[in-house]
């Protein structure tokens, strides 16, 4: 096993339904989102539907991350980095549920995470 030759911190947030998780990385600063699963817990969780995860970067495209079908497939590794100084909105739509995400940096050992409502009638 190699070991990475930088120090590394981990980072989590979770992607709560109506509200954007934003995501500010520092400069000298590589993100990677490598995890990504529906909340488990919550106790109005229906038995079957879709929740999917979505994300901006800076003033980029809207970007499906995955869809989960819940009792099904609730949960993916993925390997997606992020550069320094962007700014990621990421948001959930379908089922109203929560998505827990996680990964590791490279070069800082924090991000900044903040939680804001979505506006009722979002921008298409």
């Amino acid at each position: 096993m190699l070991l990475p030759d930088e120090f590394t911190s981990f980072w989590s947030a979770i992607v709560n339904p109506h509200a954007y998780c934003r995501v500010v990385i520092p400069e000298r600063t590589t993100c990677y989102l490598t995890n990504c699963c529906v909340d488990q817990e919550n106790e109005l969780r229906p038995d079957s539907g879709r929740v999917s995860l979505f994300a901006k970067v800076n003033k980029g495209e809207d970007i499906a991350i995955t869809p989960f079908i819940l009792n099904y497939f609730e949960s993916a590794n993925t390997q997606i980095e992020f550069q320094e100084n962007s700014e990621i909105l990421f948001w959930v739509s379908g089922v109203e549920l929560p998505i827990h995400i996680c990964g590791y940096l490279i070069g800082d050992f924090v991000v900044d995470i903040t939680e804001r409502p979505m506006p009722e009638n979002p921008p298409t």
